[in-house]
C-alpha cells in the first residue's frame, strides 16, 4: 500500500498511538508500514510524529521478505 497524503492520514487519537509501545514486540520500528528515511520516520497511515518505539492499532509486523 502506498503511503497516503498527510491530509488523509490518521491521527494518534483515532489508532491510540503510544509513544512507547506497552504491547510487546510491537512498535513501530519492525512496523510494516513505517518508512524510515534521512528526514524523520514516518507512516503510510498515521500523520507525524512517529518514533520507532511507538505502536498504534494500525501495527502489522514487517515481512521479512520487504524489499
Amino acid at each position: 500500500m502506498a503511503e497516503l497524503a498527510a491530509d488523509k492520514k490518521l491521527s494518534h487519537a483515532e489508532v491510540k498511538y503510544e509513544r512507547t509501545s506497552e504491547h510487546p514486540g510491537e512498535a513501530c520500528g519492525n512496523c510494516e508500514y513505517v518508512i524510515e528515511a534521512l528526514k524523520g520516520t514516518r507512516c503510510q497511515h498515521v500523520a507525524s510524529p512517529i518514533y520507532l518505539n511507538g505502536w498504534c492499532v494500525k501495527f502489522e509486523r514487517e515481512k521479512k521478505d520487504k524489499k
